[in-house]
């Protein structure tokens, strides 16, 4: 929980010194650069159905809003992470409004 708490707040700050530094506009043309290159990607992947990529990773136990914490410090759309509060994997994600949503599996 310590090592999680350090790299939140490192990656907070890291965040927070580019938006007063006037770095704004980079940081949004990055996002937009990277969000181009991966739409742009995932149509070609949907057009062939072509799996183009795997990853692997561990899927940690969280709370929803670790879960949620750690989505935006990947800057990522989704995170999939095991809920210790249910013991489920759930998956949380961001709507196009801004707001979160939450993927739970029925039993």
């Amino acid at each position: 929980i310590e090592a999680l708490g350090r790299q939140i707040r490192k990656n907070k700050c890291k965040l927070e010194k580019k938006i007063r530094c006037g770095n704004m506009d980079e940081f949004t043309q990055e996002l937009n650069e990277t969000a181009l290159s991966d739409e742009n990607e995932s149509m070609e992947a949907i057009d062939n159905y072509d799996l183009v990529r795997v990853k692997h990773f561990d899927v940690k136990p969280l709370m929803v809003e670790e879960a949620i914490l750690q989505m935006n410090m990947l800057e990522h759309k989704f995170f999939m992470f095991k809920n210790c509060e249910t013991d489920d994997i759930n998956v949380v994600y961001v709507r196009k409004d801004g707001t979160y949503g939450l993927l739970e599996p029925e039993n």
